[in-house]
């Protein structure tokens, strides 16, 4: 018996399946990542009132108490909780709520310059 597959040039489809629904079809779509998304590490006020009063906090001491999880990434301080002790933060960025707490409880805020860094997925300069 002859037919469409016997003939000379007939090819199938890499990612034909059958006559079921292709795999394309069945998995869900996922969303859009931005290509030069800068990934920070986020402290709330609320973890670094457990701090010592007048303790200078920079990422590598925050990564020792288990507040972040990479050291050499981008961190940033949010506004959330209560600050009653004054410390001194060097973090690469801050919210406005949370430098007037800060300020107000009698610290001070240092931002560190940003450069590229393991935690940023655009800093690669492949452009791929």
């Amino acid at each position: 018996m002859g037919g469409q597959t016997t003939r000379s040039g007939f090819k199938k489809r890499a990612w034909f399946e059958g006559g079921q629904m292709p795999l394309q079809r069945r998995l869900p779509k996922v969303g859009f990542t931005p290509y030069r998304r800068t990934l920070y590490q986020v402290v709330n006020l609320s973890k670094l009132g457990k701090a010592e009063s007048g303790e200078t906090l920079t990422p590598v001491e925050m990564a020792e108490k288990g507040w972040i999880k990479d050291p050499e990434g981008y961190v940033k301080i949010l506004g959330d909780g209560e600050l009653s002790v004054p410390l001194h933060l060097h973090a690469h960025k801050f919210s406005k709520t949370a430098v007037e707490k800060i300020e107000k409880a009698g610290g001070t805020v240092s931002l560190i310059p940003r450069t590229q860094s393991p935690a940023d997925p655009g800093a690669s300069g492949s452009g791929n």
